[in-house]
Order: structure tokens, then sequence, then C-alpha cells
């Protein structure tokens, strides 16, 4: 019993009306997710970037949903308008998460490595501009309204019928699984053993909505 999810770089097209919560670091151009809660039921990611969790005894695979989306132009602006703007700046604003690894992460040097981080600086490349890491607040991202701190982001991100109104979304570029974890002490080796169970999961994460029946994926 378990959904494919599509992980997609999410590509913001404009600016959205209206401010948004959330703080962030800017760090200087350069050349890129957060730790998994633990408990005696689960592990889970901290957000929609999905990483499958470790553990002693795995129930079973539960892969989160995501698919295609970006910010939603405000003004009826036009998405080239951005492009233009970022060649003629010679600098693309990325946001990526800096305690994600190894799919971003923020080393002590100041430098960021990873997956995304390497398809961040793939992007410069072929539009022959320099990228600038910015590491806003997951919520932040995903609401829109960048407010002109960044251009895009790239990361994992759940695509929910909710993120489409705001964002848009590229194709897929590639999945991955989530996975319920047990303690070998709890004897907890199926999914349909979880009920009646504690299950530890991160707030406000793909995860916790598809426990809860809330989470709708963009295209049903």
């Amino acid at each position: 019993m378990s959904h494919r999810g599509s992980l997609a770089l999410l590509l913001g097209t404009l600016l959205v009306a209206g401010a948004c919560g959330g703080s962030g670091a800017t760090t200087p151009p350069t050349g890129g997710g957060s730790a998994a809660p633990t408990d005696v039921a689960s592990e889970a990611p901290t957000d929609d970037p999905s990483v499958a969790p470790s553990g002693t005894d795995t129930a079973s695979a539960s892969p989160s949903g995501t698919a295609p989306g970006s910010a939603e132009p405000s003004m009826g602006g036009d998405p080239d308008d951005l492009l233009a703007a970022i060649q003629e700046a010679g600098v693309i604003r990325v946001a990526t998460d800096p305690a994600y690894p190894p799919q971003s992460e923020l080393l002590p040097d100041g430098t960021f490595e990873g997956f995304d981080i390497a398809v961040a600086e793939e992007i410069a490349d072929r539009l022959g501009v320099e990228v600038q890491f910015e590491t806003p607040d997951f919520s932040e991202v995903v609401a829109g309204g960048w407010a002109g701190r960044f251009d895009v982001s790239v990361g994992s991100v759940t695509v929910t019928e909710d993120r489409m109104e705001v964002l848009d979304f590229t194709e897929p570029y590639y999945y991955t699984p989530a996975q319920m974890t047990a303690t070998v002490e709890s004897g907890i080796t199926t999914l349909e053993g979880l009920a009646g169970q504690v299950i530890c999961v991160g707030e406000t994460t793909t995860y916790q909505f598809w426990l809860e029946g809330t989470l709708v994926l963009a295209g049903g």
C-alpha cells in the first residue's frame, strides 16, 4: 500500500501578491533538508523533502506524493520577465535547505553541497549566470509571495492542490519512497500493527497529512 511520490524542482516565475512569514539567511554566490524525528513507531523527515529514514525494523514503505508547480505571477506578469531579469543581473537566487543532506547542506566553510545544490548549479551554468543560495523557512517557500527574496527554489516538495494555487512546478525529476520504522522490541512488522500505537511524525509534513487522511495531491 504505497504511494509513489514525485519530487520536483520548484520554480518561482514572478512575485506573488501578499507577504509570507519565515526568515532565512542570505549567502554569497557559490558554485544543499532536516533531520528526521525518531520514535517507537516511526520516523519521518521534518518536511516534505523526502528521505527514507533509518531504523532497526521496517514495517512497510509508505511514500509521499509530490509533483510539478511555481510562484503564481502577480499583476499578470510574464514569467519571461523573471528570466530576463536573472540573465541581466547575472545571478539566479535559489532557495534551498541548509540542513538536509545529502540533498542540500551548508558546510562549516560557508559553501553548499548536495544533489539539490548540483541541480541548481547546473541550471545557473546553462543560463550563463552565477548562483546565490538563500535559506528561507520551508513554510515561506511553499506559501508563495516570495517578495523578491529569491527567484526559484530547488528542493523536494510534495505537490498538493493548495500549493498548485500559488506555485508553478516543473515536471518531476526524481522519485522517492518513505517508510515507517519501528524498533525490533515493539514487535510491529506491518502497517496494520501500527493501529492504536503512538506514532511520531514530523509536524506539518506530508506524512502527518497522509496519516490524518487530509493529504490531497495535485491531480487527485
